[in-house]
């Protein structure tokens, strides 16, 4: 008996062929454990914040939502440009965050911008609170993503760019990207 191995396109199988004398064929599959649907890293990203403002310090926070506004971010219909976070009452609260209304839920679709409640430690809540109120700084989506079977936002505790500040970060971009391409076009020339 030969045993020969082959992979085959898919990489999570592979197929054995066993020749037997007499001229028979058989073929024997055997499959991996798939990792089932690969799930998006990010269901949102606040691009825009990095251009407008310096991030200097990043946190974890849940988000109270409800059953169908879920199932609209899983869809990928949110958008955290122009958003922003207070501390009123005690509460971290979102504002100005955009969850398209879920199609198939009726008359139970909350408002797509309204006001919603922020999950953090009520010591981490006045911590912010005390960075805000004394040096000015303000509370930023950055990105909306799945943890486990939790919906999680990462907010950033940021500081404004002036323009001057914005030019500069495009010309060292500008001055990077050139950089980058000619050192792969002198690399593809030897």
């Amino acid at each position: 008996m030969i045993l020969v191995e082959i992979d085959s396109v898919q990489p999570q199988q592979l197929a054995a062929f066993v020749l037997l004398p007499g001229a028979y064929l058989l073929i024997w599959r055997m499959w991996a454990v798939k990792d089932g649907p690969q799930k998006p890293a990010a269901f949102a990203l606040n691009r825009k914040a990095s251009h407008d403002f310096v991030v200097l310090e990043r946190f974890e926070a849940g988000i109270e939502l409800q059953g169908s506004e879920v199932k609209s971010i899983r869809e990928g219909k949110i958008n955290l440009a122009g958003g922003f976070a207070s501390v009123e009452n005690g509460e971290l609260l979102l504002h100005d965050v955009h969850i398209t209304p879920y199609e198939h839920g009726g008359s139970f679709n909350p408002e797509a911008t309204r006001t919603r409640r922020l999950l953090l430690r009520a010591h981490e809540t006045m911590a912010l609170k005390a960075k805000m109120d004394q040096m000015g700084y303000t509370i930023v989506p950055l990105k909306l993503y799945p943890k486990r079977r939790w919906i999680k936002l990462e907010l950033g505790l940021c500081k404004g760019r002036k323009m001057g500040d914005k030019r500069e970060v495009l010309r060292r971009r500008t001055a990077d990207r050139d950089t980058a391409r000619a050192i792969s076009a002198a690399s593809r020339r030897t």
